[in-house]
């Protein structure tokens, strides 16, 4: 394997902290860590990011490449559609690859639930309008890869989500 791209769908210690280890592991290679531009703030915050208040210590991080809602990517050979979708945080976002009928979508959706609104910035009302407005849009067999636990699909949580009915 030849990692070149790590795609964060957000800011969140538990999601990032690794970043900087495995660069150093691979220092031989030019790894692009790309987030949506929204999520730079929580990202740079200790506060905002949680590692103040529930990581190992006041960490920052840091993106070399921001996206906007919609943006297509190519990556390795597979086409990606960026999706904000605010909620969870700010810029929080999901990687949807159409050609392959999954979508990575951090701790926006869960099998049987959505991500946690209670941390800074978080809104229940904005997640469930993401959800919704981002995700049950696509196609029904798409599977839903989430930041912890299980996979589903998109048919599964429309039909079975009682966070989203």
């Amino acid at each position: 394997w030849v990692i070149e791209k790590i795609l964060l769908t957000h800011g969140h210690f538990d999601h990032c902290e690794g970043i900087e280890d495995f660069r150093e592991a691979f220092p031989d290679r030019d790894i692009e860590v790309i987030v949506h531009e929204e999520e730079k703030r929580v990202l740079e915050d200790p506060e905002l990011n949680l590692s103040d208040s529930l990581g190992s210590g006041s960490e920052t991080y840091h993106a070399d490449r921001f996206v906007k809602d919609h943006e297509k990517l190519s990556i390795a050979g597979f086409d990606i559609e960026v999706l904000l979708t605010p909620g969870h945080t700010p810029g929080g976002c999901c990687y949807y690859f159409p050609g392959e009928k999954a979508v990575f979508c951090g701790d926006t959706l869960f099998a049987g639930s959505v991500g946690r609104t209670d941390f800074p910035e978080g809104s229940m009302r904005q997640l469930i309008r993401s959800v919704k407005e981002q995700l049950f849009v696509l196609p029904e067999d798409t599977r839903v890869f989430p930041g912890h636990e299980g996979t589903t699909t998109i048919g599964d949580e429309k039909r079975y989500n009682f966070f989203v009915q």
